[in-house]
C-alpha cells in the first residue's frame, strides 16, 4: 500500500464527514440570521467534538475521526499537520463561498484575501490556500 493513497483516502473521508456532528446542533442556531450569542457560539463549537464521537464508532480508520476533530482548533491545542491544515482551509473556503442563511457568498478574491490573512496570522500554512484555489 502506498501511504499517500491512504492519506488521500482518510482526508477525503474526513472532508465528506467532518461536520456530521452538526446534526446535534439545533437548526435555529446553525441557521440563525445575525450574530450568535456567546452561548450559541459555544454550542456550535461542539460540532467537531460531536463529529469525532460519531466517527470513532464507525469502521472508518481512526484518523478520519481525528481529522474531523482537528478541523477546528477553538482552544489552540491541535498540533498542525498537512492533513488537518488542508481540511481546515477547505472548510473555511467553502464557508466563505457558500450562500448561508446568515450571510451571502463572497467573491473568490475576497475568500483568498481572508484565507491569506488568517494564514499569515498563524491559523495555517498559506501554501494550502494556493493548492485549494489554484
Amino acid at each position: 500500500h502506498n501511504p499517500m493513497e491512504n492519506t488521500y483516502l482518510y482526508l477525503t473521508q474526513a472532508a465528506l464527514l467532518h461536520d456530521i456532528g452538526k446534526i446535534f446542533i439545533p437548526s435555529e442556531i446553525l441557521n440563525k440570521r445575525g450574530k450568535l450569542t456567546p452561548k450559541e457560539r459555544l454550542i456550535v463549537q461542539l460540532h467537531n467534538q460531536l463529529s469525532y464521537e460519531i466517527l470513532k464508532t464507525t469502521n472508518l480508520n481512526p484518523k478520519v475521526a481525528q481529522l474531523a476533530y482537528e478541523h477546528h482548533d477553538y482552544e489552540k491545542q491541535v498540533k498542525r499537520n498537512e492533513e488537518n491544515q488542508a481540511l481546515t482551509v477547505s472548510d473555511i473556503y467553502c464557508a466563505l463561498k457558500e450562500d448561508r442563511p446568515y450571510k451571502n457568498p463572497i467573491t473568490e478574491i475576497c475568500a483568498r484575501t481572508i484565507l491569506y490573512d488568517m494564514g499569515t496570522k498563524g491559523s495555517f500554512d498559506t501554501k494550502y490556500i494556493s493548492y485549494l484555489t489554484a
